[in-house]
């Protein structure tokens, strides 16, 4: 998943896992905790 912080930065999250629904899980949880510590954009 790919989270923008400003016009030119992203923050990338990978998750590399055989069992995909998991892979998926924990990148979604990984967001979440990112998220809240990047700043706000407009």
């Amino acid at each position: 998943m790919a989270m923008a912080v400003g016009e030119s930065a992203r923050v990338d999250v990978i998750v590399s896992m055989i069992e995909l629904d998991n892979a998926c899980s924990i990148a979604e949880e990984l967001v979440d905790i990112i998220d809240e510590k990047l700043p706000l954009g407009e």
